[in-house]
């Protein structure tokens, strides 16, 4: 007696979603086991065709655009229904049949669509903007120029844009306007083109990440916002009081619950005058990300920052300013130790020289927050050994609000800002609750290099 076959019997739906959890050849390959299974390949509607997939079937060949093209062609040649999903790697040769494949696209019920241009920039072909059924697009190094037919895409959820070009001031803002169910916005630029001002109005927006180099950002139509990240890679000329008008626009407008500033954004923020206290709170941020923190000006407008965010849980700073504490007092980071973080209960700090500056703000923290729960401190490698030990004793006398937090300690290798995902090494932790202080004073007066805080006793 033949086994039974309970998987080919399954619904076309649950087959095709045991299909899009395989590489795309496996599930090719699966095409040869039945006419029912060659069917459900042939009508598969998730279509990853990505690095890895033309890493698998060409090998050595990859940068072979006959065959690259080929493929592409034979795979959408045969496929018939709807294609929903479809992610495309474009190689580095120039690649003439995309014409002919977005042109196929734009003629189903595409719903997500993902373009990655490994090549020089190229025209995002004028085919693509009529798939209206879009919910979620992503594309890298293209011109965006949308023809003057078009309408919209008035299903489209999320737009991921990295690497692309507008070949005009308006194109930006007025393809955002016609996208009125956009939740979803992320702009990265690695500083190839400037844009001048961002204009983003989208009434659904909640989540909102932008990177490159612009002179001023509005917001004034996006008041649903819940997130945002704004990363400037580099100091321009700009409209005077923007960056102000900004701040008032996201603390007094919105309910934003994730804020992150990285790179020049602080020192905006400084040159606009808001350094101290902020003109209003954001009463509902949860998390805030500060980075890039050169001088005791722009440290004084992160920590006004942080005290205009009364029920911030998470923090993340990452500091390298090299004044000494005499160069704190004019920008009041000494005078104030009474204000309370009542809500803080994660900070991850990262110190790039261990100065007096960046060592007041740890006292700060740690005096300041007494539900905090957790203070991951990264430091950089090549701190040298005194001012480890220096860090050492001044982490044990720093007075503790809480009496519950864990502290992680590790080395950072990198000079770039680092991520949540980023590994660093020689981690180690202890706790304020348990042998902590003992522990520090075991090593108060040893050689730096066997300090247990920075140092992995179990050789982890």
């Amino acid at each position: 007696m033949n086994p039974q076959d309970r998987i080919s019997d399954l619904p076309e739906n649950l087959i095709h979603g045991i299909m899009e959890c395989l590489p795309l050849r496996d599930a090719a390959r699966m095409s040869v086991l039945s006419k029912t299974w060659r069917e459900n390949w042939l009508t598969l509607p998730a279509l990853v065709l990505d690095d890895p997939f033309f890493k698998d079937v060409l090998g050595k060949k990859r940068n072979n655009i006959f065959e690259y093209s080929s493929i592409v062609s034979k795979i959408l040649l045969q496929h018939y229904g709807p294609i929903t999903k479809f992610t495309l790697h474009i190689p580095r040769t120039v690649c003439p049949d995309i014409i002919q494949w977005i042109l196929s696209l734009s003629v189903n019920c595409i719903k997500e669509v993902t373009l990655v241009n490994w090549g020089e920039i190229s025209m995002l072909p004028s085919h693509f903007f009529a798939c209206t059924n879009l919910t979620k697009l992503k594309l890298n190094s293209f011109y965006f120029n949308p023809p003057p037919s078009f309408k919209g895409f008035p299903n489209l959820l999320s737009v991921d844009l990295e690497n692309i070009c507008f070949l005009n001031d308006h194109i930006l803002e007025d393809f955002v306007a016609k996208c009125p169910l956009l939740e979803k916005l992320s702009l990265k630029d690695p500083g190839t083109y400037e844009l001048p001002r961002l204009v983003i109005n989208a009434p659904n927006l909640k989540y909102l990440t932008v990177s490159g180099i612009f002179h001023s950002i509005c917001l004034n139509g996006s008041r649903g916002l819940l997130s945002v990240s704004i990363t400037l890679l580099k100091l321009v000329d700009h409209i005077k009081n923007r960056a102000q008008k900004l701040i008032q626009f996201l603390a007094s407008s919105c309910k934003v619950e994730k804020i992150c500033f990285r790179r020049y954004f602080v020192k905006l923020l400084v040159k606009d005058g808001l350094s101290g206290m902020l003109p209003a709170a954001f009463t509902h941020v949860r998390s805030l990300e500060i980075s890039s923190i050169d001088s005791s000006e722009e440290l004084s407008c992160a920590i006004g920052l942080i005290r205009n965010c009364p029920n911030v849980e998470r923090l993340r700073l990452w500091v390298k300013v090299a004044e000494k504490s005499t160069d704190t007092d004019k920008h009041n980071l000494n005078s104030d130790l009474s204000c309370k973080f009542l809500q803080l209960r994660n900070i991850n700090a990262r110190l790039n020289r261990g100065s007096d500056a960046e060592l007041k703000v740890i006292e700060l923290l740690l005096a300041c927050s007494p539900l905090l729960e957790s203070f991951d401190l990264e430091i950089h490698k090549e701190i040298d050994a005194d001012v480890k030990l220096k860090i050492s004793r001044k982490l044990k006398q720093f007075h503790k609000a809480s009496s519950n937090i864990i502290f992680f300690i590790s080395m950072a290798t990198k000079d770039n800002e680092t991520s949540d995902s980023d590994t660093n090494e020689d981690s180690s932790s202890y706790s304020t609750s348990s042998d902590a202080d003992s522990d520090l004073d075991s090593d108060s007066d040893s050689d730096s290099s066997d300090i247990s805080i920075f140092d992995d006793e179990d050789g982890e």
